[in-house]
């Protein structure tokens, strides 16, 4: 037996995703990951590069806008945008995130080191996140100028760009999922 489900899709500039866009730590992680530690570790892996990214990591200026209106200008060591529930093999575990509401969750830290690490472990745990260098925002179009031209990862298809037009295509594909 199976429903029909829908699911938004990202229009970012000219391509398109459905599960994430990561800039700064996520994307130079994910282009990083040996190929056999992915396929042994799965998760690790990704957990395993980006710690290893942690002593390259330069954080970068973000201007993020939502309609015009600047929501963040500042220094970042990363930036998710997210769809799905996974980032490579790594479950998100935000509560809010869902692939049919119209919204992608964008999430961005300034911290490096330690703090990082700790965020990140907070985060896969699915401990409590407030924390003043991480933060976490829900929106259906926004506009991401970067300083510099940057890796973006999408999916993970890499390209550089300075600036990212995210729009969210509600209920864009249609899905038969088995019912339980």
């Amino acid at each position: 037996m199976s429903q029909v489900q829908t699911v938004d899709v990202m229009l970012v500039n000219e391509r398109y995703g459905l599960n994430f866009i990561g800039v700064g730590l996520i994307a130079d992680a994910s282009r990083q990951i040996d190929p056999i530690q992915k396929e042994t570790l799965g998760s690790i892996g990704y957990f395993l590069a980006t710690i290893r990214q942690f002593r390259e990591l330069d954080p970068f200026q973000v201007r993020i806008e939502r309609n015009g209106e600047v929501v963040h200008d500042g220094p970042v060591s990363f930036l998710y945008v997210g769809n799905g529930a996974y980032l490579g093999t790594l479950p998100t575990k935000l509560p809010t995130q869902s692939l049919s509401d119209g919204l992608v969750e964008v999430v961005h830290s300034s911290a490096i080191g330690f703090p990082m690490i700790r965020q990140l472990l907070t985060q896969q745990l699915g401990l409590e996140q407030s924390s003043p260098e991480w933060v976490h925002l829900q929106m259906g179009q926004l506009t991401v100028r970067l300083s510099e031209s940057q890796l973006i990862d999408i999916d993970g298809e890499h390209f550089e760009a300075e600036q990212l037009n995210i729009e969210v295509l509600p209920s864009e594909l249609t899905f038969l999922v088995p019912t339980h």
